[in-house]
């Protein structure tokens, strides 16, 4: 299944990403650590 990072933008396949963070009952995939600490810093600017 294809996932969307919410932080860069960039789509790959859910078993590539490199951490998944559950916010407010969603799932957040991320293709990388930087993306992830920039989603957990600030996931109201990011959350839909």
């Amino acid at each position: 299944m294809k996932v969307t990072d919410p932080v860069c933008g960039m789509s790959f396949d859910q078993e590539d990403a490199v951490a998944t963070v559950e916010h407010e009952g969603t799932e957040y995939h991320f293709c990388s650590s930087d993306c992830k600490e920039e989603f957990q810093e600030n996931p109201a600017d990011y959350a839909d």
